[in-house]
């Protein structure tokens, strides 16, 4: 069990740095795409935390940016020849991102791989691949360092499209506030979640993205019911659902989901559910984050969620890696969903010699 929460630990911590090391990589890869002209829109999709990495960071963008996820690019969306396609997947092999990627292809868009693997299908149907250059310890514990390093990549697009890159520079910073966080306010709200109850993370805006990923990572750890949902939308029937004894972590990032959160916490205390919150001073259990708006908001909130993750495995003796014979892994490979369909012979940090974890 030590053993996955060390390689988890481990890539939680070495963020800053490998995504600070990565910037000027980034930035000279994505200085080389060729942009339409005149450029439409710049569509981002894929799956999962490439889903989700982008949605984060969406007001830094620009307006001339959608998100999407790779089955509305490949089955739904109308791409047109001015458009570009950013088609993000580590392993380089999602099934519905490379259908996004071939579905551009279709339309005469041009499409941009973000990848650790450029050599796999969708890098080599993409027009233009951004390669990662890093290496993560472990495929098969949460994601961390892949999100942060997606995160860095959709950032060096927008910098190369819009001509700044003070938010990709800022990012590792942002990155090193959430860490710094003090240890006390990560363990108290860790220890409002166990695995016998259910967790909620509510978000509003951009912040209901956060909380699909603070959700993934406890799924992809535990395989518990976690849910995100938004912070109104959350009192029109699906409090009924709601449980004594369940655990709920408030995102009160910007001023709206800070007005909000104050107004349903009391609420949620009353059905007797244990609360956290994530940003705000709303009298409960609360985390303090440096980021107080904006983007650094959302990414440092999603770096917080990887620390409870992290913490509650430790509170509770559980690993954070699911054994390879799992039905549920069986089924993803049943759906060409694979996460460990690449499993990296290394991993460029000091001191770091793990390649795979045992459960």
């Amino acid at each position: 069990m030590m053993a996955s929460r060390d390689i988890m630990r481990q890539e939680i911590a070495a963020q800053p740095r490998v995504v600070r090391d990565a910037i000027p990589s980034l930035l000279r890869q994505a200085a080389s795409i060729k942009w339409p002209d005149p450029p439409g829109l710049l569509v981002f999709c894929g799956c999962g935390d490439s889903l989700t990495a982008p949605s984060l960071v969406s007001e830094a963008l620009g307006g001339a940016a959608v998100i999407l996820s790779a089955m509305d690019v490949a089955a739904y969306r109308r791409l047109k020849p001015a458009d570009l396609v950013v088609a993000a997947s580590i392993s380089g092999s999602t099934t519905a991102t490379a259908k996004a990627v071939a579905a551009a292809r279709a339309a005469g868009t041009r499409s941009c791989a973000i990848t650790m693997a450029p050599d796999s299908p969708i890098a080599r149907a993409a027009d233009h691949v951004i390669t990662l250059p890093y290496r993560p310890i472990s495929r098969q514990t949460p994601h961390t360092l892949d999100f942060a390093m997606t995160i860095a990549a959709v950032l060096a697009i927008a910098a190369a499209k819009g001509g700044s890159n003070v938010a990709l520079d800022m990012l590792p910073d942002v990155i090193a506030g959430a860490l710094a966080v003090p240890d006390d306010q990560i363990d108290a709200a860790a220890r409002l979640w166990s695995p016998t109850t259910n967790l909620y993370v509510l978000g509003a805006g951009p912040g209901l993205a956060t909380a699909r990923y603070i959700v993934a990572k406890f799924h992809e750890a535990f395989g518990c019911a976690a849910i995100a949902a938004e912070l109104e939308d959350m009192a029109h029937g699906q409090h009924l659902a709601l449980r004594g004894g369940d655990a709920a972590v408030l995102l009160a990032l910007d001023q709206p989901s800070r007005t909000r959160a104050s107004a349903v916490l009391p609420g949620l205390v009353r059905l007797g559910l244990k609360c956290a919150v994530i940003g705000g001073d709303t009298g409960s259990v609360g985390i303090d984050i440096p980021a107080t708006d904006g983007w650094p908001a959302q990414v440092a909130a999603a770096i917080v969620g990887q620390r409870l993750c992290l913490r509650a495995a430790e509170i509770h003796d559980l690993a954070v890696i699911w054994p390879v014979e799992t039905p549920h892994l069986v089924a993803q490979k049943e759906w060409g969903l694979d996460r460990s369909t690449v499993v990296p012979p290394s991993f460029d940090q000091k001191s770091v010699t793990h390649q795979k974890a045992g459960p």
